[in-house]
Protein backbone atom coordinates (compact mmCIF):
# COMPACT_ATOMS: atom_id res chain seq x y z
CA UNK A 1 0.00 0.00 0.00
CA UNK A 2 1.06 3.59 -0.95
CA UNK A 3 0.65 6.58 1.05
CA UNK A 4 0.57 10.20 0.06
CA UNK A 5 1.23 13.07 2.38
CA UNK A 6 -0.79 16.07 2.34
CA UNK A 7 -0.33 19.75 3.13
CA UNK A 8 -2.81 22.20 3.36
CA UNK A 9 -2.86 25.27 0.46
CA UNK A 10 -3.91 28.69 0.89
CA UNK A 11 -4.78 30.05 -2.17
CA UNK A 12 -5.99 32.88 -0.61
CA UNK A 13 -4.28 34.03 2.10
CA UNK A 14 -3.81 32.14 5.70
CA UNK A 15 -6.88 32.32 8.61
CA UNK A 16 -5.40 34.11 11.46
CA UNK A 17 -6.45 33.58 14.85
CA UNK A 18 -9.07 35.13 16.64
CA UNK A 19 -8.09 34.77 20.70
CA UNK A 20 -4.81 35.55 21.64
CA UNK A 21 -2.32 32.29 20.46
CA UNK A 22 -2.34 30.22 23.60
CA UNK A 23 1.15 28.50 23.23
CA UNK A 24 0.38 26.19 25.50
CA UNK A 25 -2.62 24.65 23.79
CA UNK A 26 -0.11 24.54 20.71
CA UNK A 27 2.41 22.80 22.87
CA UNK A 28 -0.31 20.10 23.58
CA UNK A 29 -1.08 19.66 19.97
CA UNK A 30 2.33 18.39 18.90
CA UNK A 31 2.65 15.86 21.86
CA UNK A 32 0.92 12.67 22.22
CA UNK A 33 -1.75 12.18 25.15
CA UNK A 34 -5.59 13.18 24.74
CA UNK A 35 -6.46 16.72 24.97
CA UNK A 36 -9.22 16.95 28.42
CA UNK A 37 -9.54 20.56 27.58
CA UNK A 38 -9.30 23.50 25.08
CA UNK A 39 -9.76 27.54 24.75
CA UNK A 40 -12.48 28.79 22.45
CA UNK A 41 -10.58 27.80 19.65
CA UNK A 42 -11.18 30.49 16.52
CA UNK A 43 -9.96 31.68 13.37
CA UNK A 44 -11.47 34.18 10.83
CA UNK A 45 -10.47 33.83 6.99
CA UNK A 46 -8.21 36.85 5.56
CA UNK A 47 -9.67 36.34 1.79
CA UNK A 48 -11.90 36.33 -0.81
CA UNK A 49 -12.48 32.97 -1.31
CA UNK A 50 -14.75 31.00 -0.05
CA UNK A 51 -13.30 29.09 2.78
CA UNK A 52 -11.44 25.67 2.13
CA UNK A 53 -12.29 22.25 3.89
CA UNK A 54 -8.39 22.30 5.76
CA UNK A 55 -8.27 25.79 6.47
CA UNK A 56 -4.80 27.19 6.39
CA UNK A 57 -3.89 28.80 8.89
CA UNK A 58 -1.26 31.23 9.84
CA UNK A 59 -0.46 29.07 13.39
CA UNK A 60 -0.15 25.42 11.69
CA UNK A 61 -3.51 24.21 13.03
CA UNK A 62 -4.87 21.02 11.55
CA UNK A 63 -8.19 23.06 10.84
CA UNK A 64 -10.87 20.72 8.98
CA UNK A 65 -14.10 21.29 7.96
CA UNK A 66 -17.05 18.65 8.68
CA UNK A 67 -16.92 17.23 5.16
CA UNK A 68 -12.92 16.56 5.87
CA UNK A 69 -13.73 14.85 9.57
CA UNK A 70 -16.22 12.84 8.03
CA UNK A 71 -14.48 11.21 4.91
CA UNK A 72 -11.06 10.62 7.43
CA UNK A 73 -12.99 9.15 10.16
CA UNK A 74 -14.55 6.75 7.80
CA UNK A 75 -11.38 5.81 6.11
CA UNK A 76 -9.30 6.21 8.50
CA UNK A 77 -8.40 2.39 9.93
CA UNK A 78 -8.64 0.86 13.76
CA UNK A 79 -5.15 1.58 14.66
CA UNK A 80 -5.55 5.71 13.66
CA UNK A 81 -6.43 7.39 16.51
CA UNK A 82 -7.72 11.00 16.32
CA UNK A 83 -9.25 13.48 18.31
CA UNK A 84 -11.66 16.33 17.66
CA UNK A 85 -11.59 19.48 19.32
CA UNK A 86 -14.50 21.93 18.25
CA UNK A 87 -13.53 25.00 16.89
CA UNK A 88 -14.67 28.26 14.30
CA UNK A 89 -14.16 29.67 11.29
CA UNK A 90 -15.13 32.90 10.52
CA UNK A 91 -15.95 34.01 7.07
CA UNK A 92 -14.48 37.06 5.82
CA UNK A 93 -17.90 38.38 6.24
CA UNK A 94 -17.83 37.30 10.51
CA UNK A 95 -20.31 34.42 9.50
CA UNK A 96 -19.28 31.24 12.28
CA UNK A 97 -18.95 28.29 10.31
CA UNK A 98 -18.06 24.90 12.57
CA UNK A 99 -14.57 23.37 12.11
CA UNK A 100 -12.57 20.78 14.09
CA UNK A 101 -8.57 20.76 14.77
CA UNK A 102 -7.54 17.18 14.31
CA UNK A 103 -5.35 16.21 16.94
CA UNK A 104 -3.35 13.02 17.45
CA UNK A 105 -2.63 11.94 20.31
CA UNK A 106 -0.36 8.95 19.64
CA UNK A 107 3.00 9.58 18.35
CA UNK A 108 3.52 6.37 16.15
CA UNK A 109 6.93 5.17 15.15
CA UNK A 110 6.57 5.53 11.80
CA UNK A 111 9.85 6.16 9.88
CA UNK A 112 12.59 3.65 8.67
CA UNK A 113 15.69 4.50 11.02
CA UNK A 114 18.12 3.54 7.98
CA UNK A 115 17.07 5.03 5.16
CA UNK A 116 15.72 9.28 7.21
CA UNK A 117 18.05 11.33 7.80
CA UNK A 118 18.43 12.38 11.36
CA UNK A 119 19.71 15.50 12.94
CA UNK A 120 22.14 15.97 15.66
CA UNK A 121 18.85 16.60 17.95
CA UNK A 122 18.12 13.11 16.95
CA UNK A 123 15.23 14.46 14.40
CA UNK A 124 14.59 13.51 11.38
CA UNK A 125 15.64 16.17 8.70
CA UNK A 126 14.68 14.07 5.74
CA UNK A 127 12.53 11.83 6.73
CA UNK A 128 11.57 8.47 5.06
CA UNK A 129 8.23 5.99 5.76
CA UNK A 130 9.35 2.43 6.67
CA UNK A 131 6.23 0.28 4.42
CA UNK A 132 6.02 -2.34 7.16
CA UNK A 133 5.38 -0.04 10.20
CA UNK A 134 2.86 2.21 8.19
CA UNK A 135 0.99 -0.70 7.14
CA UNK A 136 -2.02 -0.92 9.25
CA UNK A 137 -2.31 2.96 9.25
CA UNK A 138 -4.83 5.09 6.53
CA UNK A 139 -4.68 8.83 8.93
CA UNK A 140 -1.76 9.84 10.58
CA UNK A 141 0.60 12.44 10.87
CA UNK A 142 4.75 12.68 11.72
CA UNK A 143 5.07 13.23 15.07
CA UNK A 144 5.86 16.88 15.95
CA UNK A 145 4.77 18.32 12.69
CA UNK A 146 1.31 20.65 13.01
CA UNK A 147 0.72 20.94 9.07
CA UNK A 148 1.21 17.79 7.79
CA UNK A 149 -1.63 14.50 7.51
CA UNK A 150 -0.25 11.38 5.90
CA UNK A 151 -3.12 9.29 4.62
CA UNK A 152 -2.85 5.93 2.21
CA UNK A 153 -3.40 6.62 -1.58
CA UNK A 154 -6.88 5.08 -0.81
CA UNK A 155 -8.01 8.05 1.50
CA UNK A 156 -6.12 10.45 -1.10
CA UNK A 157 -8.29 8.58 -3.75
CA UNK A 158 -11.73 9.51 -2.17
CA UNK A 159 -10.50 13.12 -0.95
CA UNK A 160 -10.15 13.48 -4.33
CA UNK A 161 -13.15 12.42 -5.49
CA UNK A 162 -15.00 13.95 -2.80
CA UNK A 163 -13.50 17.11 -3.81
CA UNK A 164 -12.12 18.30 -0.83
CA UNK A 165 -10.95 21.47 -1.08
CA UNK A 166 -7.60 23.38 0.60
CA UNK A 167 -5.04 20.34 -0.26
CA UNK A 168 -1.85 19.76 -1.78
CA UNK A 169 -0.76 16.10 -2.25
CA UNK A 170 2.62 14.51 -2.95
CA UNK A 171 3.83 10.97 -2.72
CA UNK A 172 5.19 9.93 0.41
CA UNK A 173 8.84 8.38 0.44
CA UNK A 174 8.80 5.14 1.57
CA UNK A 175 11.40 2.84 2.43
CA UNK A 176 12.19 -0.08 -0.11
CA UNK A 177 10.76 -3.32 1.07
CA UNK A 178 13.14 -6.41 1.37
CA UNK A 179 11.78 -9.05 -0.76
Amino acid sequence: MTHEVIRPSAPDGLAQPVEPADRQFHHRLSHPGVIDSAPRLVWRCTGASEPTDWAATADRTRLFSPRLRELLDAYRSSADEIQWIDASLLTSEGEPLRYFVAHFPEHLDIYDVEATTWGPSGLPIRWVLSPQKIAVHHVFVPPSLYDVLIVSTTVADALRSAGITGLAFERARLAPTNG
